[in-house]
């Protein structure tokens, strides 16, 4: 039991002034982080800023919500919020990464109202008094705020689409709440709306926002008694419907996961989940003790579990889960703070942390489900002694000491990229992702000949990855030297390569090179061998690769062939996707071959049946085109009308 005295500490003021100073605190030790560079998903998803020339007007702001393929909902309201920093591209990370670390701090005042809520329904009969409350509220509150694994989030300029998915699940929660606590269906019914638009608008920011259903479902379960539930049925019903959708919707990504093989990835389905049990105790033990080393962005070093016994820690990891889990269970009605907090860290990541065949790895996973574990150890403060109690006290403090300490070494580390790169391959030699910014940040710097003998070890190092074979054939075009890949051995491996996320700059970069005459070895045929044999493997290709390659090869079958040969390649292409762009460029290909008409067909066609998301961003250049093609037709004498 805490007691403070009431004349002073007991005042609500105190602890929302200190969440303040701790909000601060967390800026100040984030802030030498602002002029970062951007690094890895950061470039592709924020290229299309400056794509036709920028942002001008609402059309182009729709356009740039409409490029989103980082998730299977594009994500267009986390988009959104980057027309605010800038409307074009290249850009300048320090206003972008700024306002990342503003909205971490509007989560700290959230989860603040959410533990307050949630606090007055756990903590036990006779400890559960404002005063203390509000404490706990803010111990929690700090201890997430600042601690270091946050930084995995809120660093990386794209993760702003985890921060705000988090927002909307924490508004979510407390307008659940709130409706939890108003009599009268009509007004339960409105809180309850603004519930669902929020988690409309987290899914819309990132998919993650789902899990909101199961953290609601895991409120009404633990938090609410049997009777409370008895006495209104309709949340009741609605935590049900929550599980029931999130159920449905994970048997979805099982079987398309099941069906699809690896998607891509050097792992199938069933390793990755097997592998997740050593993951998730990975980020237990960065939970506990926050080292440097485990907040690297890339830890795409770790070895996958090809069984349940392979290695015998993937049998040892889940045993454990699953008895922490069964434990929490069972302990809700007399522990209920403790199981709270351990179920809802399991539940925060059930959709990141199992079957979709995302990377193994990443730190900014832990972004909410991190509270789970504060709200656990805030359940064991309340249960040992008064004196065990004033020695956690110097605990906590020494706890935000250490904080404070590794989260500004994180920050200094990544406020120079030369320093960041460095640390990096220091800690992660391994790591396949930190090797290639590496190569990057030597390109950028001019120092070629140092890249291109990087990228020739990593051939080795890595075997079978496409991407470091371009990237060596690559610098080799430029510095002018003979191509140390055979033609043949790219072939190969194009056939069998997973998933890149970078694998489409390169292509450019390369194809670019090519077609300029720059490789010495590798002429263009040899070039657009290599994508067709990408485009006819079964390895799934992101939407963006797929459509360069088709694009690539038809521009080749169109100088080479004809117009003929190019229209087949498109006509393929379009079958598969119904995207507007290869209808368009089966419009272009068609207008410079002198046959207008036709090009005027394959418009009114885009019209009638491409996908609505790619139409509309071609529509302005659409409109432009089928102008240009009726005044020629009508310059000729020929009605258009």
């Amino acid at each position: 039991m805490i007691h403070f005295n009431k004349q002073s500490l007991t005042t609500d003021w105190l602890p929302g002034s200190l969440l303040f100073g701790a909000l601060l605190l967390c800026l100040a030790v984030m802030w030498p982080a602002l002029p970062g560079p951007f690094i890895f998903d950061d470039t592709w998803n924020l290229e299309p800023l400056g794509k036709n020339g920028g942002i001008r007007n609402w059309q182009d702001v729709y356009n740039f919500m409409a490029t989103g393929a980082s998730g299977p909902l594009g994500r267009p309201l986390a988009l959104l919020t980057f027309v605010f920093n800038d409307q074009t591209w290249p850009s300048f990370p320090e206003a972008m990464r700024y306002t990342n670390i503003l909205i971490h701090l509007l989560n700290g005042v959230l989860l603040f109202a959410v533990l307050q809520r949630l606090l007055v329904r756990l903590v036990p009969q006779g400890c559960n008094d404002r005063s203390t409350i509000l404490w706990l509220s803010l111990i929690g509150s700090a201890l997430w705020v600042l601690h270091p694994i946050q930084q995995t989030a809120v660093f990386p300029i794209i993760q702003r689409m985890t921060l705000l998915s988090a927002t909307f699940s924490l508004a979510g929660i407390i307008f659940y709440l709130k409706a939890r606590e108003v009599e009268g269906f009509g007004k339960q019914f409105v809180w309850l709306g603004v519930t669902a638009l929020c988690l409309l608008l987290g899914v819309f920011s990132k998919e993650v926002a789902l899990v909101t259903a199961l953290y609601i479902m895991l409120i009404e379960f633990i938090a609410f008694s049997s009777a409370e539930r008895r006495d209104k049925p309709l949340f009741r019903f609605l935590a049900y419907a929550y599980i029931f959708l999130f159920v449905l919707y994970m048997v979805a990504v099982l079987y398309k996961g099941f069906s699809s093989g690896s998607l891509g990835r050097d792992y199938t389905t069933l390793e990755r989940l097997y592998t997740q049990g050593r993951v998730i105790l990975q980020y237990m033990g960065v939970i506990i003790l926050p080292a440097a080393s485990k907040l690297n962005f890339f830890q795409d070093g770790i070895a996958y579990s090809t069984g349940i016994l392979s290695p015998i820690t993937t049998l040892l990891s889940w045993l454990l889960h699953i008895a922490l889990i069964v434990t929490a269970i069972k302990m809700r009605v007399r522990f209920p703070l403790i199981s709270f907090g351990v179920l809802w860290f399991y539940l925060g990541h059930s959709l990141e942390s199992t079957v979709i065949n995302l990377e193994l790895y990443f730190g900014h996973r832990n972004y909410l489900p991190l509270l789970g574990w504060v709200v656990a150890a805030l359940g064991v403060y309340l249960l040992v002694t008064k004196k065990v109690q004033r020695l956690l006290c110097l605990g906590v403090c020494l706890i935000l000491s250490l904080y404070i300490f590794v989260g500004f070494i994180n920050s200094k580390v990544w406020s120079d990229r030369g320093v960041l790169i460095s640390t990096w391959i220091k800690e992660q030699p391994n790591s396949f992702r930190t090797n290639r910014e590496y190569v990057r940040y030597l390109l950028v710097n001019g120092d070629t000949e140092s890249a291109y003998y990087h990228s020739l070890d990593l051939v080795e190092k890595f075997p079978g990855r496409l991407l470091t074979m371009i990237d060596v054939s690559a610098i080799a075009c430029e510095i002018g030297i003979p191509q140390p890949i055979p033609v043949e051995e790219m072939k190969k491996t194009a056939a069998t390569t997973g998933i890149e996320a970078v694998l489409g700059h390169m292509l450019i970069n390369m194809v670019d090179n090519v077609k300029a005459d720059r490789c010495v070895g590798l002429n263009h045929e040899d070039m657009i061998g290599i994508l067709r044999v990408m485009l006819d493997s079964d390895v799934r290709l992101t939407v963006a690769v797929e459509q360069y390659i088709n694009w690539e090869i038809a521009s080749y079958e169109f100088t080479s062939s004809g117009v003929d040969s190019a229209l087949v390649v498109l006509e393929d292409a379009w079958e598969k996707s119904h995207d507007a762009g290869y209808k368009y460029l089966q419009a272009l290909y068609l207008a410079a071959s002198g046959q207008q008409s036709h090009a005027l067909e394959i418009i009114a066609q885009i019209r009638r049946e491409a996908s609505r998301k790619t139409y509309l961003g071609l529509k302005p250049v659409l409109d432009e085109l089928e102008q240009t093609l009726r005044n020629e037709l009508e310059a000729d004498g020929i009605e258009t009308r």
